[in-house]
This record gives C-alpha cells, structure tokens and sequence, in this order.
C-alpha cells in the first residue's frame, strides 16, 4: 500500500498499471477497469480478493 492507504490496481490480465477504480463504499468494493487491454473486475475493496471478471463490461460504469 502506498502511505495514503490506498492500493494500486494492476490489471490481473496484462498486468498493466493503467487501471480505472471506482470504490462503492455501501458494498466495500472497487469496480476496476484496465485501460490498456479492457478487461473489467470487481474486487473486495479490503482484501483485494476478486470478486467477478467479465471481458466487456464492469458492474458499475
């Protein structure tokens, strides 16, 4: 993490560093989108655990 608390999401696909986050805080979870390759995620806002995948769409956007 960096010293703000906040961790920086790698895309799980092409491991980019260019991922959009948006955090939903009434269901803990950061909804990420790679920029790069477009692959889209969910993942547990705490722990990092994925949540769902999908190649085309994210939950929230």
């Amino acid at each position: 993490m960096s010293s703000g608390g906040v961790r920086g999401a790698t895309c799980r696909q092409c491991h980019s560093d260019d991922v959009a986050r948006l955090y939903l805080g009434s269901v803990r979870l950061d909804s990420c989108a790679c920029n790069e390759c477009g692959a889209t995620w969910d993942e547990d806002a705490a722990s990092g655990e994925l949540l769902a995948r999908s190649p085309r769409t994210p939950a929230v956007g």
